[in-house]
């Protein structure tokens, strides 16, 4: 029989649906596809349309949204294939890591190795810190600064500035730094933010994946907002802490929703005005949760977990959490196998990506954010250069270097371009509550025997007046000590690594000329001196100096002590080195910390006084689980002539021969060595604010002499202590009992700088 003709209908018909496919090819083949998994996820189209879109919804919650990971392991074990995953503030993170392929035993491994409670402390390790900032903790100003703008103070907008969080979320998603549409990852992926300008609801679908997840953490008046493309952008709990909503638009037919039983405070909990204010808070977020909730279908599956005394802040107990998402998910077993036999079981997805060290060469560097200082300052702290092969890790490295200098509130970047040629964008983000700061800090002891010393101090510090990075510091002492002190700080080079420093000094201080002098009755030396002082910052760890100061002294007597003169003038040339790689300097667990100077006074340049004199202090950290061991010397001489009253050297007090008041021995010459040795027995406060607690005990062995002849190493003074220690928001704090070869002893509370 002959074929029968088509109509022309069928004709034009035939050829509409071949036209349409073709546009349908080209469309998949221009969008863009992440290597190693668009072959697997592409190649069976038509299977992908007849089975059902299953869209995992994961809440925000804190810690407690480590209990997502739980969940996703038992999805896994009833064969749910997930398509889509939508997540908002920790539910953003852990579903932006099942989005890029890890499966829920990798989620496990990933989320037990970030160091959750490092992850909210915002500074430098202290040994990555130049040396110029490692001098800021000498002395004894707290480290908590506040920020000056336009002559007036401002809170920062966040309790922890997160840059610590922004590195680690880079560290996560490094094998997906070259995927810039979610929809490309191995899961389609979906972030939640608010933007705090508008209240609108922020959905992030594109962009740097790290940068996504960050902003959708940011946790109003935790973390200060993340800008995106100019949109100020907050934690998305703010407007959808259960984002059903994005799951529907995304296609979804089936949505499973990872969330938390509700945790409302009762009456009796309720009582103080911030404790009503975090309820009406929470009352709008569950309110808005209901609403989403409310919209489920027959065919969708709510998993709520109750993680009972795990707070939102219980970050170090992780190994808790997600066994409990697993109970909750094992409630609805049979469901989920329900939904995995009609979607098809087994997982379609290539696997996680690909880890990422390099990719192409670096053909420029640009920075942003009016980082207010030369691009070559900044330049100078990176091992990145144009023409190198692009690291990312080393790009981390880079920015932790950058974020030292304590210029920015946050610091990172992105890379733009295609190809083997890509462009490093650094946004160094100035603090927006002002790059000038006040620091205040106390210095107090107290021997419960009528000795006591007190001082305090405020410091005010301009950053970055020119764009060289230079710095003015002004500082007062108030109490036993009345001082001012005002310096400024001139780099020479962009590196940072030649500077000028000129400084003056004008106050009155307590000094001890015979041992058992009471505080109040000691002589006080008044002191006006200033000193032009030229450095190199060998390395971050290293600065030698030469300085040539002067300035006069007088001596007001309280006491029947012979004194040499009551007026002298002084002028010397010093070379001073300082050598610092204490991990912290008031409670270090390694390092070692060094400071030496040389002072060569003569009449020759206007002094009263002929002398040299040497100082060298020497302390060094090594640690063992949670045991330190600190062991210093200290030697502090003069020769070729007699150094006046101001330079006498100073014993006493924790440390110092612990069972001596403070200060209470003076010579020209002193001699100590001491074992400090602590272990850390506890702390107190969640994970993420956690202040360790410390008890330890200390050996001391050293005297004061008035001749380099005198010197008698059997003629020195044993001492030590046992104490409690804390490091405080005002400073280390000590309780302990001291006790000095002789039968002196002294109970002491101390607060200040210890090494």
């Amino acid at each position: 029989m002959p074929a029968r003709r088509e109509s022309r209908a069928g004709r034009s018909g035939r050829r509409a649906a071949g036209l349409l496919s073709l546009a349908l090819a080209a469309l998949v083949a221009l969008l863009p596809i992440s290597p190693g998994q668009a072959d697997e996820r592409r190649a069976d189209s038509a299977s992908q349309e007849k089975r059902p879109r299953i869209a995992l919804v994961l809440a925000g919650g804190g810690a407690k949204g480590i209990a997502h990971v739980g969940v996703i392991k038992e999805l896994e074990r009833a064969g749910v294939r997930i398509d889509i995953v939508v997540g908002t503030s920790m539910g953003a993170i852990v579903g932006g890591l099942y989005a890029m392929g890890h499966d829920g035993d990798e989620l496990e491994k990933l989320v037990q190795q970030v160091d959750w409670g490092n992850l909210f402390v915002d500074e430098t390790p202290r040994q990555d810190l130049t040396i110029r900032r490692k001098s800021d903790d000498v002395g004894f100003l707290a480290d908590a600064r506040l920020r000056i703008k336009d002559g007036k103070p401002n809170l920062p907008q966040g309790a922890i500035k997160g840059q610590k969080l922004a590195l680690v979320m880079r560290e996560l998603t490094r094998p997906a730094v070259a995927v810039h549409d979610f929809d490309a990852l191995p899961r389609r992926y979906r972030a939640v933010a608010a933007d705090v300008m508008t209240g609108d609801e922020v959905v992030l679908g594109s962009g740097d994946l790290a940068a996504a997840m960050r902003a959708s953490m940011s946790v109003p008046a935790v973390f200060p907002p993340v800008t995106i493309e100019g949109r100020v952008l907050v934690d998305g709990g703010v407007v959808n802490n259960v984002p059903i909503s994005v799951a529907r638009s995304l296609g979804a037919d089936i949505i499973i929703v990872s969330g938390f039983t509700e945790t409302l405070k009762r009456p009796e909990e309720l009582t103080s005005a911030l404790s009503i204010l975090n309820q009406t808070i929470d009352v709008m977020m569950v309110q808005a949760t209901r609403a989403q909730l409310a919209t489920l279908r027959p065919q969708d599956i709510l998993i709520l977990t109750d993680t009972g005394d795990i707070t939102a802040a219980d970050f170090d107990r992780v190994s808790e959490t997600v066994p409990l998402g697993e109970r909750s998910a094992r409630g609805v077993r049979e469901r989920l196998v329900q939904v995995a036999q009609a979607a098809g079981a087994g997982d379609a997805t290539a696997g996680p990506l690909a880890p990422v060290e390099h990719r192409g060469v670096v053909a420029d560097i640009r920075f942003e954010g009016s980082p207010g200082v030369a691009d070559a300052v900044l330049l100078a702290r990176m091992e990145t250069r144009p023409g190198q092969s692009l690291d990312t890790r080393q790009l981390d490295r880079d920015m932790s270097a950058i974020y030292g200098l304590g210029l920015f509130e946050t610091v990172g970047y992105r890379i733009d371009g295609s190809g083997d040629r890509s462009t490093v964008v650094i946004d160094a983000r100035p603090h927006p509550s002002g790059k000038d700061y006040l620091r205040f800090g106390a210095r107090f002891t107290n021997d419960f025997n009528g000795e006591a010393t007190y001082d305090f101090s405020v410091a005010y510090t301009r950053s970055a007046i020119n764009s060289l990075n230079a710095e003015w510091r002004s500082q007062a002492i108030i109490g036993q000590t009345m001082a001012v002190y005002s310096e400024f700080y001139q780099p020479l080079d962009p590196a940072g690594r030649f500077h000028l420093t000129p400084a003056v000094f004008a106050g009155e201080r307590p000094i001890s000329l015979d041992y058992g002098t009471p505080a109040e009755r000691r002589d006080r030396l008044g002191e006006i001196r200033g000193e032009l002082r030229l450095g190199v910052n060998v390395s971050d760890d290293l600065m030698v100096y030469t300085a040539f100061g002067g300035g006069t002294a007088a001596l007001r007597s309280r006491s029947a002590a012979a004194i040499p003169t009551d007026h002298y003038t002084t002028a010397r040339v010093s070379l001073g080195v300082v050598y610092d790689t204490f991990d912290n300097l008031n409670f270090p667990r390694s390092g070692v910390f060094a400071v030496g100077r040389y002072d060569w006074s003569d009449g020759a340049f206007g002094a009263s006084h002929d002398f040299q004199a040497s100082r060298l202090s020497v302390n060094v950290a090594r640690s063992w689980g949670r045991n330190t061991l600190v062991l210093g010397a200290m030697a502090d001489l003069s020769w070729d002539g007699e150094r006046p009253v101001g330079d006498y050297a100073e014993l006493g007090g924790p440390f110092r021969l612990s069972g001596l008041p403070a200060k209470a021995l003076s010579g020209r010459q002193a001699l100590l060595a001491r074992a400090v040795y602590y272990n850390e027995i506890g702390g107190f406060g969640p994970a993420a604010f956690r202040v360790p607690l410390y008890a330890g005990a200390s050996v001391e062995y050293g005297g004061v002499f008035s001749r380099m002849s005198d010197i008698d190493l059997g003629r020195m003074r044993w001492g030590g202590s046992v104490f409690i220690g804390m490091d405080t928001f005002i400073g280390p704090l000590l309780v302990g009992v001291g006790i000095t070869e002789g039968g002196e002893k002294a109970a002491f509370v101390a607060i200040g700088s210890l090494f």
